[in-house]
């Protein structure tokens, strides 16, 4: 990779956000999380449509308020969550392609379906990678960005191809259930509590970031005894039972071991949906 001029500063980060890739892949065993964007398809859709490589770095935008300044004509795209997004005062069209010029504004005024918007620029941002990755891991210096931050376009792939012709930006849905498989410990779990995992409506708490979100519904009881359970590998999408019989849903950016019973492991799809809802959004299971 290699870096062109400045392309965009950061006027206001919003609530949250970070350029992401696809995500640190083969330092598991190390215990480095995959981390990467919440809604993957969101940010292969901004690359496809752009042209770019498809694990070109984007900004993961959570809710509205962010700002940026183009500092030089650049090609746009921004994705994933739905909302009024507006270069110098005049509405863009999503999920399409536009062009924006140097000293223009582009502002992520509204948030109206979704939690998280993509932005892509045409040859994907600059930066250099950590364990072949650029995305962030919260705590560590691979932090989110900040006000007057500044970003560079990467020169090497700006006539990049996608890989993938098929593409389409996912329509979101927040009544549709969550699809899971059994997770390695589902046989823990007592008749009723099994049934009522398959028929429960679980709600996002307001504890949840890009690690897991914590589910709140019908407490759920074992038959199995778990308290000598060994620590085993976890991954983005398992759902854990905690002591209290409540549930957390890993997401991204979550440890690569754990020590609560895995009941369930979600699918990627369902995961770029759950990228999308917020705390009190409702979860209903389809296994």
């Amino acid at each position: 990779m290699s870096p062109s001029s400045p392309v965009i500063k950061v006027i206001s980060a919003g609530i949250y956000a970070a350029l992401q890739d696809a995500g640190r892949y083969g330092y598991r065993h190390l215990g480095v999380p995959v981390s990467g964007a919440m809604d993957t398809q969101s940010l292969y859709y901004v690359n496809h449509v752009l042209q770019n490589n498809i694990n070109s770095p984007a900004i993961e935008i959570l809710g509205h308020g962010a700002k940026f300044e183009i500092l030089e004509e650049v090609r746009l795209c921004v994705s994933g969550a739905s909302g009024i997004i507006h270069l110098d005062g005049k509405n863009t069209t999503p999920h399409q392609p536009f062009f924006a010029k140097k000293g223009q504004i582009l502002y992520i005024q509204k948030i109206i379906t979704g939690a998280r918007f993509y932005l892509g620029i045409s040859g994907g941002f600059f930066a250099e990678p950590v364990m072949q990755s650029v995305s962030t891991i919260n705590g560590t210096h691979l932090g989110p960005l900040k006000k007057n931050e500044v970003l560079r376009r990467n020169i090497d792939e700006i006539h990049g191809n996608s890989q993938n012709s098929r593409l389409i930006h996912h329509t979101i849905d927040k009544t549709k259930p969550i699809q899971a498989l059994h997770g390695p410990e589902y046989h823990f779990l007592s008749e009723t509590s099994a049934a009522n995992l398959m028929n429960a409506t679980y709600t996002i708490t307001n504890e949840n970031n890009r690690m897991g979100y914590r589910l709140s519904g019908p407490a759920l009881y074992t038959v199995v005894a778990h308290n000598n359970l060994l620590t085993s590998a976890v991954l983005p999408g398992t759902v854990q039972l905690l002591p209290g019989g409540q549930l957390i849903l890993l997401m991204r950016e979550c440890q690569t071991t754990g020590g609560y019973p895995r009941v369930l492991q979600v699918e990627e799809a369902s995961i770029n949906q759950l990228a999308q809802r917020w705390a009190s959004d409702s979860i209903r299971f389809l296994i």
